[in-house]
């Protein structure tokens, strides 16, 4: 569609022509010889452009600045031949054959389809042309001091077979021979250039044999093809040509504009190259074309570097904007909050509280913010009698949440004041008591128990009655879990002699159970200072999952075939492999 609606009939009226010509101005300031220059249809559009402007414009040096500045934006492009024809075809007309020289050599370094011809054709043209053409100044007299220095010896000569031949002249080289082997050495120069773009133009040959779709497309792109997309970057990444791997990110976002992954990954490319004005621009193309509102990544990630920036308000507007369209969002909430702390504002505290009775978020994600909350009233506003209120007061809400518990107990086991050890005791009967968590998580913190008693305790009856408790319920699950129930009937049957079969102590199940053999082997110990348990963060209704966010993956089509690949040998000009089939 671009490229029918810039080269439409724009040689009907002089009005077509400049409403054509303000289009493309528009298009190149929209999309500047910079890093956000390309749109979806870029390789066609600069093409018409360039076609355009040299059929209706008489201003030479224009002319030339509109080609270079296409062949910066898709000069490097794996099917940029066309562009290169289009450059070249201008030239030839106006017969500047010195350039076009100059043109042939920039290409024949460029690994890409149809690099071939372009070699030859510069092969054919550099014979033809003057040598001094061929090399700049600096070179030419180089190679000519090192040849002329190099004397002539001419062959031993001798006027009868019966005498002994004279030695051989020395003479200089007379300008002829100094050119030919100027034009040896170049020739040569330019063979080793040529395997270099062979070998490179073989490796890229692999993931360019697999894409299948170049263009943009509202469907969504299939895992095989996103897949090998991913690899074609990591392989230019690798290779470390910061050119050529901006230039196939952006081939890469033209394909694959709707997969937020690959804008978020370029960002991130940028970002470690120090260029952070150019990740802003393509974290603001991404939000406000092509990611829509319901996929938050990206926009906590522009909004991290807005504020890096110093963009306050409009990293402000982010958060407020990204909570309108996914309300609950658990981690756009937490990272708001912290936003506004690192601003020192006073919001940080509405933020939390009002989240923690909204209607919109479940009972699990309410325990997960209870808990943020307490930790930046105790580690930022340094207030531990107002994190412990928290805690107290959500005590009774959350009586099956695993993750609040810990947090509270670790919360208070980090404490050492005057009371800090009736409150932790509290925290530990409040557990044992009241709260309906997992078996396995109980007895964990029963241990704990045991081994806070003996070490910062100061009632030894109270570690005693502790000890027995624990060892009492471990005893009782062994013994459930060493013998098996037996049914009625089977009882029946047993012969009334049979000895009664005891619990092994030493068995796996017992082991489990926590039951030891020896009074060295008996509880696990605990370290106070273990980490805090990783929360893992809850679904909301309407929104895509949060942290290390996971939006829609669409689709699998069949494994692609296998790419046909050139040999590194001579090359076929004609360039007819069954691998371009996707670009015709």
């Amino acid at each position: 569609m671009c490229k029918r609606y810039i080269g439409g009939p724009h040689g009907q009226s002089g009005v077509v022509f400049d409403r054509n010509e303000s289009l493309l101005d528009y298009y190149l300031l929209r999309f500047p010889g910079g890093n956000s220059r390309f749109c979806v249809c870029e390789r066609d559009s600069i093409q018409q452009e360039c076609s355009l402007r040299s059929r209706h414009i008489n201003d030479l040096s224009f002319i030339f600045s509109v080609f270079e500045r296409g062949a910066a934006a898709v000069g490097l492009d794996f099917l940029s031949h066309i562009f290169w024809d289009k450059y070249l075809e201008f030239e030839e007309k106006k017969e500047a054959y010195d350039r076009i020289v100059k043109i042939l050599e920039r290409i024949i370094r460029i690994p890409m389809h149809q690099y071939a011809r372009f070699f030859e054709k510069y092969q054919q043209l550099s014979a033809t042309r003057p040598v001094k053409e061929l090399l700049n100044p600096e070179t030419y007299v180089e190679y000519e001091s090192e040849i002329r220095a190099q004397p002539l010896q001419s062959e031993p000569v001798s006027e009868n077979e019966d005498q002994p031949a004279t030695s051989a002249q020395v003479s200089e080289k007379t300008d002829e021979q100094v050119e030919a082997e100027i034009r040896a050495r170049i020739h040569q120069i330019n063979v080793d250039v040529y395997m270099r773009t062979q070998e490179e133009t073989n490796k890229r040959w692999v993931f360019e044999a697999e894409i299948k779709r170049p263009y943009f497309h509202v469907k969504p792109m299939d895992e095989p093809q996103l897949s090998n997309w991913r690899r074609y970057l990591d392989f230019e990444e690798e290779a470390n040509d910061e050119h050529r791997v901006q230039v196939l990110f952006e081939r890469c976002l033209v394909a694959c504009a709707l997969h937020e992954e690959f804008w978020q990954r370029y960002g991130k490319w940028l970002q470690s190259k120090n260029r952070k004005l150019d990740a802003l621009g393509v974290f603001a193309r991404a939000t406000s074309v092509f990611i829509p509102a319901n996929r938050p990544s990206i926009r906590l990630a522009y909004a991290l570097l807005q504020e890096e920036q110093g963009q306050i308000e409009e990293a402000r507007t982010i958060y407020k904007n990204l909570l309108e369209a996914v309300p609950g969002h658990v981690e756009t909430l937490v990272k708001y909050a912290h936003f506004e702390r690192r601003q020192n504002s006073g919001d940080v505290t509405e933020i939390f509280a009002s989240n923690i009775v909204s209607p919109l978020l479940d009972e699990r994600t309410k325990a997960f913010l209870t808990v943020q909350y307490a930790n930046y009233l105790w580690h930022n506003q340094l207030s531990v009698e107002k994190a412990r209120d928290i805690y107290e007061q959500a005590s009774s809400k959350y009586l099956d949440n695993k993750y609040f518990w810990l947090n509270y107990l670790n919360f208070e086991l980090a404490q050492n004041d005057n009371g800090a050890e009736q409150n932790i005791i509290d925290v530990f009967e409040l557990i044992r008591n009241t709260a309906t968590i997992p078996v396995d998580t109980l007895r964990d913190i029963n241990l704990r128990y045991i081994d806070f008693l003996a070490e910062r305790g100061t009632s030894v009856s109270l570690l005693n009655k502790i000890e027995s408790e624990v060892g009492a319920l471990s005893t009782a699950a062994a013994s459930q879990l060493a013998t098996p129930a037996v049914s009625k009937k089977r009882a029946a049957e047993e012969t009334y002699n049979q000895p009664t079969k005891q619990a092994r102590f030493d068995s796996p199940a017992a082991q489990h159970a926590g039951v030891a053999t020896s009074p060295q082997a008996s509880a696990q110990p605990y370290y106070s200072n273990q980490p805090t348990q990783q929360y893992q963060y809850p679904t909301v209704a309407g929104a895509a999952q949060p942290y290390a966010y996971q939006y829609q993956q669409y689709g699998a089509a069949a494994a692609a075939a296998a790419p046909v690949i050139p040999t590194a040998g001579a090359w076929d000009y004609s360039q007819q492999t069954t691998a371009t089939s996707a670009y015709q």
